[in-house]
């Protein structure tokens, strides 16, 4: 499963250097509309990965869950930076522990930003058919 992601190789490659084209330019226009880009489509490459769209539907969609969720995406945004210093202050040693659980806390916020509800292995969750294993 780890490397079963061929398929949407390019489609990350190709929003991932638009995502980062639009901060970009963003920031150098007084940092604010960069913030704003940030704020409203960090969620394209979960849409790319976990939807199959194409690049500019992912955008598409992550705006609309970004406009929607803005105020999660900034108390997101300000966590994770939060969490990041603190890696940053244990001797860049922390950020081995961080950076992983920062990436599963924007996971977890994606999923419920569109309406699931994540769920721990092995336990059934309301309104789901039990699993025969």
């Amino acid at each position: 499963m780890l490397f079963n992601g061929g398929d949407v190789f390019l489609g990350v490659l190709g929003g991932t250097i638009l995502f980062g084209l639009g901060a970009f330019f963003g920031f150098l226009l007084l940092i604010i509309p960069g913030l704003i880009f940030l704020l409203l489509m960090w969620p394209y490459y979960y849409f790319i990965v976990d939807r199959q769209c194409g690049v500019f539907e992912a955008f598409s969609r992550a705006f609309e869950v970004g406009k929607a969720n803005w105020a999660t995406s900034l108390v997101l945004g300000v966590a994770s930076m939060l969490i990041s210093l603190g890696g940053l202050l244990a001797l860049f040693i922390g950020l081995l522990f961080t950076g992983p659980f920062i990436g599963v806390m924007f996971a977890t916020a994606y999923v419920m930003m569109k309406g699931e509800r994540p769920g721990q292995p092995g336990i059934p969750q309301p309104g789901m058919p039990q699993s025969a294993f």
